[in-house]
């Protein structure tokens, strides 16, 4: 499915563009930046599912949106179960975060399904091109189904930069801000990159994922679970925060 949406013809592509940040739609090499310095390039491409996404499906594809939809219906399954997971693990009350992340795949929420496709390294690579820019994600948690290329690096507490190796059958889970920011740093956003692969094979490959990025409900306030309701400190709403990430970030 993924292969077939991106050999399509560029135009046709580009014709189901994402506009803004709360559209669904393909987002062409370089039109989101996730390091923000040096100049950097970015060599991917992606077709994102935000909120309702209103049946806004490339036509082109049989069954896409059908297969788009099964997976949603997966990912909010696991969700669920991973929440209450963590809800056990930070001996949070039942339904805490479950509550919180009420709405996925509605216009109250942001949570994003993304395809990922990182097209062959051309053999004169442009000067400061990655793959995938180092950065850490934004809402409670993201889990990431790649494919067997690897690429991906992850940094550890010791500031050091780690290959997330694929294993077969398993998928990866990141932290992100949001849920860091609920647990005041106890669970910490995991700061990521895919670099240009230096083995020449691997540089000719391309490479694929599927992510979900699952953040709370808009309305939900960012304040630390520990910390005691205060009337004098204003905090940002998830849709705040993810907005502010989103318009930095992408070129729409």
């Amino acid at each position: 499915m993924i292969n077939t949406f991106f050999n399509l013809p560029f135009e046709i592509k580009k014709s189901y563009a994402r506009k803004d940040a709360y559209s669904a739609g393909y987002v062409e090499p370089s039109k989101e930046i996730l390091k923000q310095s040096d100049n950097v390039k970015e060599l991917r491409e992606s077709f994102d599912i935000i909120g309702n996404f209103d049946g806004f499906i490339p036509n082109e594809i049989e069954k896409f949106e059908r297969s788009l939809l099964k997976m949603i219906e997966m990912g909010s399954d696991f969700f669920s179960k991973f929440l209450r997971c963590l809800e056990i693990g930070l001996n949070l009350p039942f339904g805490t975060l479950q509550d919180m992340h009420a709405k996925i795949y509605s216009d109250s929420n942001m949570s994003t399904l993304r395809l990922i496709h990182y097209p062959p390294i051309p053999f004169e690579i442009p000067e400061n091109c990655v793959r995938c820019g180092e950065h850490t994600d934004y809402g409670t948690i993201t889990i990431l189904f790649q494919d067997n290329m690897g690429g991906l690096e992850v940094k550890n507490r010791n500031n050091e930069w780690v290959q997330a190796h694929p294993v077969p059958g398993a998928l990866l889970v990141n932290v992100g801000d949001m849920l860091q920011k609920f647990t005041s740093g106890r669970l910490r956003a995991t700061p990521h990159r895919v670099l240009i692969p230096e083995e020449e094979r691997r540089k000719r490959c391309p490479r694929k994922s599927v992510v979900f990025f699952l953040v709370p409900d808009n309305d939900v306030i960012l304040k630390p679970f520990e910390e005691p309701k205060d009337e004098t400190k204003s905090y940002e709403t998830s849709h705040d925060y993810l907005y502010s990430r989103l318009i930095s970030t992408f070129n729409f």
